[in-house]
């Protein structure tokens, strides 16, 4: 049976990192900046029967958590949290704001394969920079963290994959392999970047777009790697849900959405497709936003909804420089089940940055992009550093969930008694810019963050 585009499962991201590790001689961190591509129609028709069953029977081995603690499973989470809100101010500090998407957990899920290699300046500033634990405290939580997301699940569909791509014969550390593999469940796969830079290059890409569903293809372009190439650390990322509470599309109408530029245009805003449904839903608000909890069946997964409440350029940038991870978990804390008339425009980004190694160096971890990196817990012999940091994230959200999904119950409010007065409904209409991300509810880890500013080009 084959589902097509009509009824996809409501939100479909996905993300991957790629960390290329050169000699030492490799400088150049820059490549092309941030951008948004569109995502082709026919790359999302799949047979999702057949793609769930697969999921749900796939073998899995569990990474060793057998030193893990609660407190030390949630500070993994948190730390993790922090680094997305940083990343975040990363991402947006530019003036000239626009869609985007990307997922902190796979960040960080790549970068701890460096974490476990570096020492002294460089195993001291990755840590900042990520708010990581101390190795040995750090790798049963994250072990933890990565069982709990990857167990194969009948609600969802979420699977992170880490993997590591050696030069042949450079035989990296044996302790250093061991850790990855038994905490991280990192594939170490041998390619040739020497003598054929693009047989490797292909077959990485293969690799992600397996991992991705085929929404991301090609992670690195062609010269993205060369004979200095050494290793590459990856992560995949795909999560596919349906909504606890879908939309009914014949109840999506086109509506304007008013973006910075059409701001008070006589033109008029352009249009999306804006989805409708009265329901109840955790939500809180503040002086600043609108926040709601829109949970994906069996509600381990989330989407959170930020909608300020003053709609131009500077209403959404004092609430962006105002989000902290205390203010995501007061929002969290605060929250009630209210009667929500909700609206929220379909869309779909596609964004790419090379550009995070500017980024990384920006907030505090140089060392590992120079010729004074030391991954000598990787290699004892072989001198290392980053050269590029790629990151890919797609996403899409649209109305439907998958056929079980549909006869999920709506918690509707009861009538009014004839004596009682009528319950007025929130209206939360995200018809302006707004931020979101999608979480673990368990543990709160924020798995992708982003934010809708215009409607894509397509």
């Amino acid at each position: 049976m084959r589902f097509y585009k009509a009824i996809r499962w409501a939100s479909v991201p996905v993300s991957i990192l790629a960390l290329l590790m050169t000699g030492c001689d490799a400088s150049d961190t820059s490549t092309v900046s941030a951008t948004e591509a569109a995502i082709e129609d026919d790359v999302f028709i799949e047979d999702e029967t057949e793609s769930a069953s697969a999921y749900l029977q796939k073998e899995f081995t569990p990474a060793d958590e057998s030193a893990a603690t609660a407190e030390g499973i949630q500070r993994i989470a948190t730390a993790n949290n922090n680094f997305a809100i940083k990343m975040y101010h990363q991402l947006t500090k530019e003036d000239t704001l626009d869609n985007l998407v990307f997922s902190p957990y796979s960040i960080s899920s790549a970068m701890a394969l460096g974490y476990v290699g570096a020492k002294g300046d460089t195993y001291d500033e990755i840590q900042q920079v990520f708010d990581y634990s101390a190795i040995d405290q750090m790798l049963p939580n994250a072990a933890a963290l990565y069982n709990q997301l990857n167990r194969p699940n009948v609600d969802y569909m979420l699977s992170s994959t880490n993997g590591l791509w050696v030069q042949q014969g450079l035989d990296p550390n044996p302790t250093y392999l061991d850790s990855i593999n038994r905490y991280l469940q990192a594939e170490v796969n041998p390619v040739d970047f020497m003598y054929d830079p693009e047989s490797a290059r292909t077959t990485i890409n293969r690799a992600i777009a397996k991992q991705t569903h085929d929404l991301i293809p090609q992670i690195i372009p062609i010269n993205g790697v060369d004979e200095a190439t050494r290793s590459v650390l990856t992560n995949a990322l795909y999560f596919k849900g349906a909504w606890y509470h879908e939309f009914y599309d014949g109840s999506t109408e086109s509506m304007p959405f008013e973006t910075f530029q059409m701001t008070g245009s006589a033109t008029g805003a352009p249009m999306v497709d804006m989805m409708h449904q009265y329901n109840g839903f955790q939500y809180v608000e503040d002086k600043q936003a609108q926040v709601i909890d829109l949970p994906y069946v069996g509600k381990e997964i989330s989407m959170m909804v930020i909608l300020p409440k003053i709609a131009d350029k500077q209403g959404l940038q004092q609430l962006m420089a105002s989000l902290t991870t205390e203010k995501i978990t007061s929002w969290q804390a605060k929250s009630d089940y209210e009667d929500i008339n909700l609206y929220l425009p379909k869309f779909k980004m596609n964004v790419r940055d090379e550009e995070l190694a500017d980024k990384l160096m920006t907030m505090g971890m140089p060392t590992a992009f120079s010729p004074a990196a030391n991954f000598s817990g990787y290699h004892e012999t072989v001198p290392l550093v980053f050269d590029k940091v790629v990151h890919q994230a797609v996403i899409e959200v649209d109305e439907l969930g998958t056929e079980a999904a549909a006869t999920t119950v709506m918690d509707m409010a009861a009538s009014a008694e004839e004596d009682e007065e009528p319950v007025i409904p929130i209206v939360f209409k995200a018809d302006h810019p707004f931020i979101y991300m999608i979480y673990h509810a368990p543990t709160n880890a924020i798995l992708f963050m982003g934010q809708m500013v215009r409607p894509s080009s397509d």
